[in-house]
């Protein structure tokens, strides 16, 4: 869309059964390795559709690029008519920014999503004032800039004793960036909020909240599971097991009802 391409990695299952698609839409900068127990789980029982949003360092994005949710969104509903699938059942899964870039794309979307299932969803983006700041002319001093936002991160924004994978997930995130995407990202996604687009949902829809994660506010999760009929809240407590295995079960459980 635009002359923006997105990078999309296909798994499928060594013994395909009857199970729809599932489309994956990672985190804020998210890569691979932070679903390195989850990806295997998953991939034994479904087609995956592993999809890298715009930020990531895999797209190929002209110059004068938007990297808002809604410019995300857009991509998503046309990936899934790219790959076919937007006339098939198939279930979502979104993380963090992806979980957020999915309920948007909904509002919009013309596909037929067997059911949803969100791990942390961000309904905005609380930035810290200084951070904005930053990312409008941090780019070009990012490496020496990143070991500094690790150590904020693990000593400000982490529960690091009862949830040490988020460290690890963030950790992955900023040595995986592209600053110039990174910066300008910040400064697009820092004025959304969710409440002022959530769709209408008529499939299943699981929140999966981490309790234990100070990085996600819980509220958010906790919000949207009141405000759809059809929804259910689990919470998995850390982002150990939201990344691990038991999100495939959560999958199966979905269809199995």
């Amino acid at each position: 869309m635009n002359g923006v391409s997105l990078h999309v990695t296909i798994f499928t299952p060594p013994e395909p059964g009857n199970f729809p698609p599932v489309i994956m839409v990672p985190g804020l900068l998210s890569v691979k390795d932070n679903f390195s127990n989850l990806l295997p789980g998953l991939t034994r029982y479904f087609t995956v559709y592993y999809l890298e949003t715009r930020e990531k360092i895999s797209s190929i994005c002209p110059e004068g690029s938007v990297f808002s949710i809604q410019n995300m969104a857009d991509d998503l509903n046309e990936a899934l008519t790219q790959l076919g699938l937007h006339k098939q059942k198939y279930l979502i899964l979104g993380f963090s920014m992806g979980a957020t870039v999915v309920m948007e794309s909904l509002s919009a979307g013309t596909g037929l999503p067997a059911g949803i299932v969100l791990v942390g969803p961000s309904s905005s983006f609380d930035f810290p004032v200084w951070s904005l700041r930053l990312a409008k002319v941090a780019a070009p001093f990012y490496p020496v800039i990143k070991p500094l936002l690790k150590v904020y991160i693990k000593n400000f924004r982490m529960n690091h004793q009862d949830d040490p994978e988020m460290y690890s997930i963030q950790s992955r995130v900023l040595d995986s960036a592209d600053p110039e995407k990174l910066c300008a990202t910040i400064q697009e996604i820092a004025s959304f909020s969710l409440w002022e687009h959530l769709p209408v949902i008529h499939c299943p829809l699981i929140i999966i909240g981490a309790s234990k994660d100070i990085f996600h506010r819980q509220d958010d999760a906790l919000r949207l599971s009141k405000l759809f009929r059809n929804s259910v809240y689990i919470d998995l407590e850390t982002n150990q097991r939201s990344h691990g295995l038991e999100v495939v079960d959560i999958l199966k459980g979905i269809l199995a009802s």
